[in-house]
């Protein structure tokens, strides 16, 4: 993706309301200036954010806006080298992965329910501005379940 106006958009025909992960292989080239970038956006409005990873000022995070904003303490990402991302929920909680190793995570909110029906890479689908992201992306997965840290190694292991 070039950063500029490209993303990968994929139907999602229902998003899980309890527990999910998302993971993706990652490298990217370049980091937004003066804005956020998107790894991976499920955004569907204000206050309708199931689950987003942003990468903003050198650092990723794991958000989610449902009834409120709760998002994983950043940790620093760099460019020009393939990075594992992945968030998983489980319950009240929201946990970051990065190369198969937990960065943080937050409260999450138990339950939601969203209008979502879609998501992107490198890209907000519903967002009119810019939140592109220059990257290349591989290993996409969404699971309606918490995958355990060892299978969220396993995935950050393989090439």
């Amino acid at each position: 993706m070039n950063g500029r106006d490209q993303m990968l958009v994929y139907s999602v025909p229902a998003w899980p309301e309890d527990e999910f992960t998302v993971a993706v292989r990652v490298l990217i080239e370049e980091m937004p200036k003066g804005r956020i970038g998107q790894i991976f956006s499920a955004w569907a409005a204000g206050m309708d954010d199931p689950l987003r990873l942003v990468v903003d000022n050198g650092k990723l995070f794991a958000r989610i806006e449902a009834g409120g904003g709760f998002a994983t303490p950043g940790v620093p990402i760099d460019t020009g080298h393939w990075h594992h991302v992945a968030a998983v929920k489980h319950g009240p909680k929201l946990t970051l992965f990065l190369d198969g190793q937990p960065a943080g995570s937050s409260a999450a909110p138990e339950f939601t329910t969203t209008s979502t029906r879609d998501c992107a890479l490198g890209g907000n689908p519903h967002f009119t501005g810019n939140e592109f992201l220059a990257a290349i992306f591989a290993d996409f997965g969404l699971w309606a379940r918490a995958l355990t840290n060892d299978e969220l190694t396993q995935l950050a292991r393989r090439q």
